[in-house]
């Protein structure tokens, strides 16, 4: 029976394992920034997430107040051959004069396992003295149980659906943002077929002591 309950119990502990918090930040004082590009970072995670918000450091140089239109995109699919069925979610903002800002660009996701592709691009008119702020020294990163980091890359074309473009991976930097989960992680259906099998092996010790 102990064992039964020793095994039931570390079932329950596989369910609870995932936690409202960080998801992936990469942070450190950002010292750069890549500007007039195209910019895409990318995270894979095994587990699932709810009521995710996507929030990344961004500049503004121009000094003189003139603003920035600007598109973020959340895909599953980077590169050629990416289309907008690809798109999870998607999201414009004008970028005010400033260094380094945080600019919370979705909020509310669900993101279930696999690997995702942030991508910020600018309209028509940015300048070279804007883009998304990046961490040349070595950058802290933290990452949740299950997630790993992606290549940070970055695309000088213009034209076409941002996601599409042709990229090249991002050399002597990665870019600052950070993937936050407010609620605890939602159990894979694997989990969850799991910890079912150890309750039903409770019942059945149960039964066979009485």
């Amino acid at each position: 029976m102990k064992k039964v309950l020793v095994m039931a119990l570390g079932l329950l502990g596989i369910q609870g394992a995932g936690e409202a918090g960080t998801v992936l930040s990469v942070d450190t004082p950002p010292t750069v920034f890549a500007g007039a590009a195209t910019f895409a970072s990318s995270w894979t995670q095994t587990g699932s997430y709810s009521n995710v918000t996507v929030t990344a450091l961004v500049t503004n140089a121009s000094g003189i107040g003139l603003t920035f239109d600007y598109h973020a995109y959340l895909t599953n699919a980077l590169g050629a051959g990416t289309t907008v069925a690809n798109e999870i979610a998607s999201t414009a903002f004008t970028l005010q004069p400033g260094l380094n800002q945080p600019i919370a660009l979705f909020s509310g996701l669900t993101l279930g396992s696999g690997t995702y592709f942030l991508v910020i691009a600018p309209d028509a008119g940015a300048s070279a003295i804007t883009g998304w702020s990046t961490v040349n020294s070595v950058p802290s990163v933290t990452l949740d149980t299950g997630v790993t980091h992606g290549t940070d890359r970055i695309s000088q074309s213009t034209t076409g659906y941002a996601p599409a473009r042709t990229f090249s991976n991002l050399t002597g930097g990665r870019y600052a943002y950070s993937v936050v989960a407010v609620d605890p992680a939602v159990p894979e259906p694997a989990t969850t077929a799991l910890l079912g099998a150890g309750l039903l092996l409770i019942g059945l010790g149960v039964r066979y002591r009485r």
